[in-house]
């Protein structure tokens, strides 16, 4: 899911995180250097935001969630339609 970049803190292991810009080299994916998980990027959908994966957050930390279903082969289509 994504926050906004001023709702984002990172509470700890950001000397275990890598990052990596794929092809257009605009979004910025942060993976953890020890189990390669992708924990969160910043996206070029999205730039005022943070998306994180839901599995790397502490779940005392999230009071609700609601799960929507998402093309990513057409992304960019997609978040005309949403937004």
């Amino acid at each position: 899911f994504i926050v906004p970049n001023t709702s984002f803190q990172l509470l700890s292991g950001k000397e275990n995180t890598t990052e990596y810009k794929f092809n257009s080299k605009v979004a910025r994916h942060m993976f953890c250097s020890i189990c390669g998980v992708q924990s969160y990027y910043f996206p070029r959908s999205n730039p005022d935001g943070v998306a994180i994966t839901f599995a790397c957050i502490d779940e005392k930390e999230v009071e609700s969630y609601e799960i929507q279903k998402f093309d990513g082969q057409n992304w960019e289509s997609f978040f005309k339609i949403a937004n």
